[in-house]
C-alpha cells in the first residue's frame, strides 16, 4: 500500500496546509460596543498642588444624541488605588488619598437632555501642613440605566485626579521582570512585566516591543517612536503587557521587549514560534509517515518478491 509517491509530494502538501492557514489568519468580525448612557471627558487629569493654596479644576458630563431621554445624575468623591488584578479600585481612604477631603464640587447633581453637555467645576483646597507626594481621588458620576426586573441599574463613571503635592518628593523603583513566551499556539505576541514604584509619587513606565523576522533587521512591528506608557502608583506593584495586535497565525520571529522605569531598564530578547496546534498535529502525522514509510516500502517489496516467486 502506497501512502505518498515521494517526499516531494509530502512537501507540496505541507506547503499547501501552511498557505491555507495564512490565508485564514484575518479576523472578520468586530466587537459591538454600547454607546448609550452618560460620558465623562476627560477621563483623568494631572494636578500639581501647593500646600495652603486652592487649585481649580473641571470636567464635562455629556448625554449622547442617541439617548432615550433625559438622564439624572449625582456625584460622589471616592479614593482610588490600582490593584494588580482588577485595575482601578474605588475604596476607602488610604495613605495617598487624603485629597478626597479637599475636593469641593460646585454642584452635587443635575439632569442632562439628549445631546446636551455640561461642565462641572470643582476646587481642591490643599491644607498648609500637607506632606509632599502623590494624592489620588475620583469624582464618580452616578446615573440610572435601564430597568432589570423590579430594579433600575445604576451606572458609575469615574473622573480620576492624579495630583502631586509639591515639596520633598522622591522617585525610585524597580523593573522586577520582563518576559516574552517562546511558543504560542494562538493569540498575539505579548511582552509582560512587573514594576514596583518605591517613591512617594506616581511615575510612568515605558514599554517598547520590537518584532523582527528570524533572519533580517526589517521590523515587522515596533512602538519605539511611541512607547506604551503605564502610570505606576506610589508604594505599589503593577503588572503590565504590550502586544503586537496583528500577529500572524504562523511564523518564527525575533522579539525584543524593553521596559524602563525611574532610570532602570530590563530587556529580554527571544525567538518566538507561532504555530496553531492543529498544524503541529498535521506536521507530526506527516513526519510519522516519513519515518514508517521505508518500513512499509520494504514490506511491500518483500510481498512483491514472494508473489513473483509463486508465479
Amino acid at each position: 500500500m502506497k501512502i505518498f509517491k515521494s517526499i516531494k509530494t509530502l512537501g507540496v502538501a505541507l506547503a499547501a496546509v501552511i498557505a491555507l492557514a495564512l490565508a485564514g489568519s484575518v479576523d472578520t468580525f468586530a466587537e459591538e460596543k454600547d454607546t448609550t448612557g452618560l460620558t465623562v471627558s476627560p477621563m483623568y487629569q494631572m494636578k500639581v498642588l501647593a500646600p495652603g493654596e486652592a487649585e481649580p479644576g473641571s470636567f464635562t458630563v455629556a448625554n449622547p444624541a442617541n439617548s432615550a431621554g433625559p438622564i439624572d445624575y449625582e456625584f460622589e468623591i471616592r479614593a482610588f488605588s490600582y490593584d494588580e488584578e482588577e485595575g482601578e479600585v474605588f475604596a476607602e481612604k488610604e495613605d495617598y488619598s487624603d485629597m478626597v477631603d479637599w475636593i469641593v464640587l460646585n454642584e452635587t447633581s443635575g439632569t442632562l437632555q439628549p445631546n446636551e453637555r455640561h461642565e462641572v467645576s470643582f476646587t481642591i483646597n490643599t491644607p498648609t501642613d500637607t506632606r509632599a507626594g502623590g494624592q489620588y481621588a475620583a469624582i464618580i458620576t452616578k446615573f440610572k440605566g435601564g430597568q432589570v426586573g423590579p430594579f433600575n441599574e445604576v451606572f458609575e463613571i469615574a473622573h480620576l485626579i492624579y495630583a502631586e503635592v509639591s515639596g520633598d518628593t522622591f522617585h525610585d523603583g524597580d523593573v522586577d521582570y520582563v518576559e516574552v513566551p517562546s511558543f504560542l499556539f494562538s493569540g498575539n505576541i505579548t511582552g509582560k512585566s512587573a514594576i514596583t514604584n518605591k517613591g512617594n509619587v506616581h511615575a510612568y513606565a515605558s514599554h517598547v516591543l520590537k518584532v523582527f523576522p528570524l533572519f533580517g533587521d526589517e521590523e515587522f512591528f515596533t512602538n519605539e517612536e511611541n512607547p506604551q506608557k503605564n502610570l505606576i502608583m506610589p508604594d505599589a506593584k503593577r503588572y503590565t503587557s504590550t502586544t503586537w495586535e496583528q500577529t500572524p497565525k504562523i511564523g518564527i520571529f525575533r522579539v525584543i521587549y524593553t521596559v524602563e522605569f525611574e532610570g532602570k531598564t530590563n530587556e529580554v530578547s527571544k525567538v518566538v514560534i507561532v504555530c496553531p496546534l492543529w498544524l503541529i498535529i498535521i506536521i507530526a502525522i506527516i513526519l510519522l509517515i516519513l519515518i514508517i514509510r521505508p518500513f512499509l516500502s520494504k514490506k511491500e517489496d518483500k510481498k512483491d518478491r514472494r508473489d513473483r516467486n509463486r508465479r
